[in-house]
């Protein structure tokens, strides 16, 4: 199995999470929320959370370079549609590096500022917050021992072929060395056909810095 393929090939699990089974004070808070309020996703899905969470939105520049990005959230911005009524500003997705994903929808609904102020934000989190690979291989092992544990898993028929994938990119992992070096992965047909996934990834330091002095807001 080559690369990419090892990596596209975690859409093809379901993730299902025992609940019942975590001690949630050895669980970071952000992995718990997410697991429970994305209860429809896949492995690859679970991947670009602890992705994302460790390196921000670096991966952005390897795709389409700074100008790309910046053009393409302005128009995303500009199709957003009604924020759901269970949305939120801001999901953390890791206590380390405080990044976090912020919500298109609510930041148009609620925040009403343009994408230049955004843009700036992304601009600062990374910044302040560079890309930390070994916070990523930390998170990896974690969902890694997890599986081993039962409380992440699969469907049944599937559970040997997952933990098989699982091994291979955890030696696949050891020749990075850096955040650019990991593969892409966009998120499962499944998980956008039930979430309609529309957020950039920032700090959450400097967000509530920013809106506390820009429009007095909190969150």
């Amino acid at each position: 199995m080559n690369e990419e393929n090892s990596y596209q090939k975690l859409h093809y699990f379901r993730l299902f999470t025992d609940f019942g089974r975590i001690l949630t004070e050895k669980i970071p808070f952000s992995l718990l929320t997410y697991l429970k309020k994305y209860s429809v996703q896949t492995w690859g899905d679970l991947y670009k959370f602890i992705y994302q969470g460790s390196c921000g939105w670096v991966h952005l520049k390897k795709i389409s370079g700074l100008e790309g990005v910046k053009i393409y959230l302005e128009q995303e911005l500009d199709v957003c549609t009604k924020k759901r009524e269970d949305e939120e500003l801001f999901e953390l997705l890791n206590e380390k590096t405080m990044f976090g994903r912020l919500n298109l929808r609510v930041w148009k609904e609620e925040i009403g500022l343009s994408s230049s102020h955004l843009w700036k934000l992304m601009e600062e989190s990374l910044k302040n917050t560079p890309a930390n690979l070994s916070i990523f291989f930390s998170s990896w092992n974690l969902i890694c021992k997890l599986y081993d544990e039962g409380i992440l898993t699969t469907k049944k028929n599937e559970k040997r072929a997952l933990k098989k994938a699982l091994s291979d990119l955890s030696f696949q992992f050891k020749k990075y060395e850096e955040c650019l070096d990991l593969p892409l992965i966009s998120h499962s047909p499944l998980f956008r056909m039930n979430y309609d996934p529309s957020y950039r990834i920032v700090s959450r330091i400097v967000l509530e810095n920013f809106l506390k002095n820009m429009i007095n807001y909190s969150f």
